[in-house]
């Protein structure tokens, strides 16, 4: 009885999981200097450069002493596969990448059920199922705030007891600035979990536009030279 329910929870929950990971990819942490490496890498190989390879024993401003970084080099093979399909770009390579972990997690998956049942043991991968669904779960809730504010999780972190007086500072900073530009802002962002990057993209750049032919943004200029607080007007 038990299982009839969360069989297809578990498994519409997985569904759920693979949707959300192509439709809203996610870059954080240190991807684009993994993506960044892997180009220094194929220029390395491209002049025949097999030893050190742009090394310098000197730390550069992301801490790295290599244009490679210090990452595996087997870190950089599923960039390079993405690259070899025509992705060149890094909005391009990061959809290939994903794409590549989505296919991964399913094959994981397929293989589990095909273990367990060639091990007379099929109902176990349900339970197996649930444990691949739980990873991203452990793995968030074991991050310290510090690591989900490196990692790009969070925006901000603050304590706890001032949380709301914060929140309050937010709102007036930005309720301070143009309401022209800002509400243009808003909506670009909010159109942008609604359509693809590149419609996304030319919606922000109309918002540019819109927002340079505002009073408000030659109201902005002139108290930026005159150096006094701007007046705006919301027009």
């Amino acid at each position: 009885m038990l299982l009839s329910w969360v069989r297809p929870v578990v498994a519409a929950s997985f569904l759920f999981l693979l949707a959300i990971w192509a439709s809203r990819p996610y870059v954080s942490g240190d991807t684009p200097f993994v993506l960044d490496g892997t180009n220094a890498l194929i220029d390395c190989l491209s002049r025949h450069d097999f030893h050190a390879c742009g090394f310098t024993g000197h730390l550069n401003p992301w801490h790295l002493m290599s244009p490679i970084g210090d990452w595996p080099l087997l870190q950089h093979v599923p960039d390079l596969i993405s690259i070899s399909l025509g992705a060149t770009s890094h909005p391009d390579r990061v959809d290939v990448l994903v794409g590549l972990n989505i296919a991964a997690v399913l094959i994981s998956v397929i293989l589990g059920r095909v273990v367990l049942s060639r091990a007379g043991q099929a109902g176990w991968f349900w339970g197996f199922l649930l444990v691949v669904l739980s990873g991203p779960i452990l793995a968030y809730a074991n991050q310290s705030a510090g690591e989900a504010l490196a990692s790009g999780l969070v925006a901000r972190v603050v304590a706890k007891e001032a949380w709301l007086d914060e929140a309050k500072r937010v709102a007036r900073d930005i309720a301070s600035k143009g309401p022209v530009a800002t509400r243009l802002a808003k909506e670009a962002v909010d159109r942008a979990y609604e359509s693809t990057l590149q419609l996304g993209l030319e919606y922000e750049r109309r918002a540019l536009y819109l927002a340079f032919a505002s009073e408000d943004a030659r109201e902005g200029l002139t108290a930026f030279t005159e150096k006094r607080k701007p007046g705006f007007k919301g027009r």
